[in-house]
C-alpha cells in the first residue's frame, strides 16, 4: 500500500460522515494533529504505525490529520543509528486518518479519508477545520486532542532570537500556531475536555494561562522532548481499557510524558 498522492483525490471538503453513531456509543474520540512538514517526517510514519498497534476501538475513535514532506536527503536527525527508510516515506501532503488496528509495524494501513495537497498545518484555523470535522464525523461523549510536531513554548527558542513563539511549525509555510491561536482553534472547534501536547516546552505557566479556557485539562512537558514523540500505542490502550473522566485521561497522558521525559536524563 503506498500513500503517494497520485493514489488519492485532493479535497477542500470533509470527507463523508462515518457510520451512524449516537454521540453516547463511544466514551473518547481522540483528535491527534501532527504537523511533519518539516524534519519529524519519519518519526511522524512511526507515531502513527504506534497508533495502528492500538487502533479505534468500541469504546474509543481514533482521528488523525498528519501532514509531512519528503526527507531528503533521508535522514532522521532523532535516530541515533539511521533505520532503513519505511515503505511510505515518499510521500507528502496532508492526510486524514481513521485509525485501525493492525500489527504491521512499518506500514499504515488505515484508511485515508481526506488529502490536502499543500495545507499549512501552522495556520490555526486549518487545525479549527480538524477539530470540527473530527467531532462532527466521529462524535463520542468526550474528546482529547492532541497536537504534535516542533514546539517552542511561549518565549520561542527558534532563530532569530525572538522568533514567535508555539507549536506545529511548518517549514513549507514557514508558519506555525500561537499559544493564543492554539487556544482559538480549540474553541472554535467547540472545545475539548483535554488537551495535549507531544512538543517541546509546551507546558509552561504562560502556555497554560493562553489555554485556561480550552479544555479541562492541559498536559505536556515543560522540558525538551524526544524527536520520538510518546508512545501512542501505550497511551490509546490505556484509555481503551478505562475510559474513564477526563481526569483520568490527563491522568495516563501525564503519566506517558513522565516517563518519556524521564528516561531521557
Amino acid at each position: 500500500m503506498t500513500l503517494a498522492a497520485k493514489n488519492l483525490p485532493a479535497t477542500d471538503a470533509p470527507a463523508p460522515p462515518g457510520p451512524g453513531r449516537t454521540a453516547s456509543s463511544k466514551k473518547w474520540t481522540v483528535l491527534i494533529y501532527v504537523s511533519a512538514r518539516n524534519n519529524l517526517g519519519l518519526e511522524a510514519i512511526k507515531d502513527v504505525n504506534e497508533m495502528e498497534a492500538a487502533g479505534s476501538t468500541d469504546k474509543v475513535n481514533v482521528v488523525v490529520e498528519m501532514g509531512r514532506i519528503k526527507c531528503d536527503p533521508p535522514f532522521n536527525p532523532f535516530a541515533s543509528v539511521q533505520e532503513p527508510l519505511p515503505p511510505q516515506a515518499d510521500w507528502t501532503g496532508v492526510r486524514r486518518f481513521l485509525i485501525k488496528k493492525d500489527s504491521d509495524p512499518l506500514t499504515i494501513n488505515s484508511p485515508a479519508l481526506a488529502y490536502y495537497p499543500d495545507a499549512d498545518m501552522g495556520d490555526w484555523k486549518h487545525l479549527a477545520d480538524f477539530i470540527s470535522w473530527g467531532k462532527a464525523n466521529y462524535p463520542a461523549e468526550k474528546y482529547l486532542l492532541v497536537v504534535g510536531g516542533h514546539g517552542s513554548g511561549w518565549r520561542g527558542v527558534k532563530p532569530p532570537p525572538g522568533a514567535p513563539k508555539g507549536i506545529s511549525y511548518d517549514d513549507v509555510s514557514g508558519s506555525h500556531i500561537s499559544p493564543a491561536e492554539l487556544a482559538q482553534a480549540i474553541k472554535a472547534g467547540g472545545g475539548v475536555n483535554v488537551y495535549a501536547s507531544d512538543a517541546c516546552l509546551m507546558q509552561t505557566m504562560e502556555v497554560v494561562y493562553d489555554l485556561k479556557d480550552s479544555a479541562e485539562y492541559i498536559v505536556g512537558s515543560q522540558e525538551t522532548t524526544p524527536g520520538s514523540g510518546y508512545n501512542y500505542e501505550v497511551f490509546l490502550k490505556a484509555l481503551a481499557a478505562a475510559p474513564g473522566d477526563a481526569f483520568s485521561a490527563a491522568t495516563y497522558w501525564d503519566e506517558m510524558v513522565k516517563a518519556v521525559v524521564g528516561s531521557k536524563k
